[in-house]
This record gives structure tokens, sequence and C-alpha cells, in this order.
């Protein structure tokens, strides 16, 4: 289940003419701009939100009229993803839902988990497909290192324009289309994880009692199919042979050197294969983007993460501006994440901005990409 708020009450912060058509009005939430009928809602009112890339379930009477030839199907349930469109030439990105009647909930609470709603992930980050190789043996992601999911800017204006008055600067990165990968060494144990799970990496050997406890499970579901297994094999994918490849085991060793204690890097790996391919790189590889402090639950600034992927001889993300204050506007901003790729795609996903002074960190998707990838 996500953490974030992809279902939510919400007000409305203005109602805007719609430039192109009659019947549909603009309304504004946050930084979101959606299309919705005119008249149907007002500004300062209540409203249930469903932010872009949310996935509604479509037997829930609220989303039944979503259902179509074009929902996705997750765990034998039916989805319809919430995506970035134009309608009459202006961008809509979400759904507003009315409320009947009056609402206790206040600004901002969460529906999420009560509707049932999930987030979209493309397929190599939910599954393993050609590219991407097996992955039956996954562990649950450790609990000791946060998953990989920065705020959409969008979500966060009046922290945005708290960090504009302050005059912050922001390391500025490009948002690279791949899949969300995690490395690790704590105590003796290195470690490597897709954007949910922990992979096998090294062949675990069972004693006596675990061979048995697993016999007898496999022959309560199989019967005498059964068979005797004495541990578990090292996973064969993308992700394993990345680890391997560039002896993150050896890197990870010299981070924890250069810092004095437990890490994890996280970065996103691109290459063919992997969504497409989308970055044009011609092998996988591992760009890295954030260090965690397992020891003391904290990210790394920017700087001192850079400084720990260049002892460890890895490669950092591109990045676009090393040191820069924000754009006035939330407009602006988004508007700066349109432009070329970092590397050798056709034009960029996106960008992140990472606080050079305390950790807050947001994400800029470019609407250009998500009209075109989505």
């Amino acid at each position: 289940m996500t953490d974030r708020k992809l279902l939510r009450v919400v007000i409305i912060d203005d109602i805007i003419e719609h430039p192109n058509a009659d019947s549909l009005e603009l309304a504004i939430v946050g930084g979101w701009q959606v299309c919705v009928k005119k008249g149907e809602f007002s500004k300062g009112g209540k409203a249930i939100y469903a932010e872009v890339d949310a996935m509604l379930p479509v037997l829930n009477d609220m989303f039944s009229f979503l259902a179509g030839s074009s929902n996705y199907e997750v765990d034998g349930v039916q989805y319809a993803r919430v995506k970035t469109i134009k309608l009459r030439k202006e961008l809509s990105q979400g759904i507003l839902f009315s409320i009947n009647g009056p609402t206790h909930f206040e600004d901002g609470h969460d529906l999420t988990t009560s509707y049932k709603v999930i987030k979209y992930e493309a397929p190599s980050e939910r599954q393993a497909g050609s590219a991407l190789g097996s992955v039956k043996k996954a562990k649950l992601f450790p609990d000791f290192i946060p998953k990989t999911d920065q705020e959409r800017v969008q979500n966060i204006v009046r922290k945005y324009e708290c960090a504009v008055i302050d005059g912050e600067e922001f390391e500025v990165s490009y948002k690279l289309d791949g899949s969300s990968f995690t490395a690790y060494i704590r105590g003796d144990k290195v470690g490597v994880c897709s954007r949910n799970v922990e992979l096998q990496l090294e062949r675990e050997v069972w004693g006596w009692k675990k061979r048995i406890t697993e016999m007898w499970k496999q022959f309560l579901k199989h019967g005498r199919y059964a068979r005797w297994q004495t541990g578990i094999d090292p996973e064969a994918n993308a992700f394993t042979a990345l680890f391997n490849s560039e002896n993150l085991a050896e890197a990870l060793r010299l981070a924890r050197q250069y810092v004095g204690g437990d890490i994890a890097i996280q970065g996103e790996m691109v290459g063919p294969g992997i969504q497409g391919n989308f970055e044009g790189v011609d092998k996988n590889k591992l760009y890295v983007y954030s260090v965690f402090d397992i020891d003391k639950g904290v990210y790394f600034l920017p700087d001192t993460a850079q400084s720990i992927v260049a002892y460890a001889g890895l490669t950092y993300v591109p990045v676009l501006e090393y040191r820069t204050v924000l754009p006035a506007t939330v407009g602006e901003v988004i508007a700066m994440a349109d432009g070329p790729s970092g590397l050798n795609g056709k034009y960029r996903e996106g960008l992140v901005f990472k606080s050079l002074r305390r950790n807050f960190t947001f994400k800029v998707i470019s609407n250009k990409y998500l009209l075109k990838e989505a």
C-alpha cells in the first residue's frame, strides 16, 4: 500500500473559466488544474480529489463510470488509472468528485486506503519482465530503508512558496525513467532491492528443521509433487546482475568506510528493455541519486551524497544545477521540467529538487512527458 494520499478531501482554491468550452470550468487544487463540469464545484468548497497515477477500483460505485476496455487488472481486481489529459486544449490532471451533503472530514483527509485505491506502477516496477528476469524468491522491502518516492510539487505549494521566500538553495537533477534500485550494507550483510522487494543475492542454505518445515508446506500444497529443498538459490535478474557487474558489494564497503556507518544507495537502473529504454543507453547502468544513513535514519545532503558516490566509484545521476534558488512560482518550475534528456532520451521525464541545507525534496514531472508517455 502506498503512503501517498492518492484520494483525499480537498478545498478548491479557485474556479477559472475554461477558454475553449462553455460547459466546462477549470478547478485549481494546490498546484493541480482539473477540468470539471460548469457549476458543479465552487471556490472554497470541499471535494474529493483523485491524483494522477491513482488506480481506482471500478467495482466501487463511485468509480464505476470509469469501467472500460482500457482498465488495468492487478491481483484480479479491475482499476481505472487517472492520467494527465487535455480537454479542449486545456490540461486536466486528476479527477474531482462531489461530496453530497456535509462532511466532517478536514482538508487533506486521506481516503486512499478506505476506498482501496493503489498507485500505478509500470510493468517493470510491479513485476519482472523478460528484461528484468525472475523475482520469485523476493522478500519484503527492508523496513530500515525508506522507499524512494518524492512528493510532487503540486501537492506542496505552501512549502514551495516558503522555500522561495527564504531563498533556499537546491540541487536540481534529472529524473530518469527506469527502475528504482536500492542496495545497502548493514553489518555483515549486503542486499539489493527493486522498488517493492528485496532480492536473493546469495544461496541460502537451510538447516534440517527448515528443510522439513518447507517440505511439509509443499506437501500440503502440491501433494506427491512436493520436492525436497536444501535452501534458496540466488536470483537471476537484472537487479542482481547489475549488483554484481558494478561490484556494488565492494562499492558499499568503500562508502561505509567513507561515512563510518551502515548506508543504502538508491538510484535508477536504466537500459535496454527497461521502460522501453526511454533514456537511450546501450546497457543496463545504475545512476545513484541519494544515499541514506541507516544508523541515523536520514538522507545525506546532496553535496555529501555526491562525495560518497564518487569515493565508492559509482555514477551520480545527471545534474542540471548543482546550486540554485527556486523559480518564483509553481507554474514556472513546472515549465522548467520540460526539456532535453539528461542522457540520450528524446526528452526528459522531469526534474528532482533537493535542498542543500535540510532533508526536503520534491519532484516535478514534465507535462509533455505525461501527455506522451502516460
